[in-house]
């Protein structure tokens, strides 16, 4: 099981999602994952509260148009399934 801090405006709206692949949402401890559910203020946010763990970026519905080959349930199964490349981004 993948223990994943999710953060992010509205991101209560996938918690069902992440029953579905295994994935365990803590409120403390160390995550596995921060899973962040918006845009770039969501992911900035994810790496100051949580510096050097994995950030898994889903934009968020509400707020921002879907690209339609980014879905956010085909990315959860490609993570959980391991086909997501890693990248790093240098930090300034």
């Amino acid at each position: 099981m993948i223990k994943a801090v999710l953060i992010g405006m509205y991101a209560e709206d996938i918690l069902p999602l992440l029953d579905k692949y295994d994935i365990e949402v803590i409120s403390s401890g160390t995550p596995d994952l921060v899973i962040t559910y918006g845009g770039d203020g969501s992911l900035l946010v994810a790496e100051r509260e949580y510096p050097c763990i994995p950030k898994l970026p889903l934009r968020d519905s509400r707020t921002a148009p879907l690209c339609p080959r980014h879905k956010t349930e085909e990315i959860l199964d490609s993570y959980v399934q391991g086909r997501l490349k890693s990248s790093e981004m240098l930090k300034i």
